[in-house]
């Protein structure tokens, strides 16, 4: 993978999230870094398909910064999928949108 050269930095309350339905708070206010990769390092919405991982980033008071990789999927300019999240996180819905790529509400079951 190579980077497409976006990035998006923020702060942000953390939760990690698990599979019994249990949410944990991790912080209330961290700091937060997204970067794009794409295999080619392009990020080209309007391909007929295309595909990347965002690496997410975050500070939560450790020594050591947590990182997550979120796998997205497009089709024509549309996300059609992900993975590696319970769910898509609001600063990236808004930062994928930002970019031009569309990220439908009804899809995802997100408001």
């Amino acid at each position: 993978m190579n980077t497409t050269g976006f990035t998006h930095s923020f702060t942000s309350p953390i939760n990690r999230e698990h599979a019994s339905g249990n949410v944990c708070a991790l912080a209330d206010n961290a700091r937060s870094t997204m970067e794009l990769f794409t295999p080619s390092g392009l990020f080209d919405i309007g391909s007929n398909e295309g595909w990347g991982q965002v690496e997410w980033c975050y500070l939560v008071g450790t020594p050591a910064e947590d990182c997550e990789h979120i796998n997205l999927h497009w089709q024509e300019g549309a996300l059609t999928d992900y993975d590696g999240v319970f769910t898509l996180p609001v600063e990236l819905i808004a930062w994928l949108r930002s970019l031009g790529l569309t990220v439908d509400a009804e899809t995802f079951e997100f408001d």
